[in-house]
């Protein structure tokens, strides 16, 4: 599997995790336990920004690269 790829799928995984630590919890993923879905404007939009930046990290990963 191309490295960049992974590792781009494993920030986004974190990223949902971290933005919703209740279902985090119930996929097994207990490192958000001690916290709570933040629902205000802000964190919002700083998870659209921080998606709009994977979607650019996306754009610059070369498929014909498998390593």
């Amino acid at each position: 599997m191309n490295a960049q790829l992974a590792a781009l799928a494993a920030g986004y995984w974190d990223l949902l995790m971290e933005g919703s630590p209740t279902s985090a919890t119930l996929l097994g993923d207990h490192r958000f336990d001690d916290q709570m879905e933040d629902l205000s404007r802000e964190h919002e939009d700083a998870f659209i920004e921080r998606l709009e930046s994977m979607a650019v990290e996306a754009e610059v990963i070369d498929p014909s690269r498998s390593a």
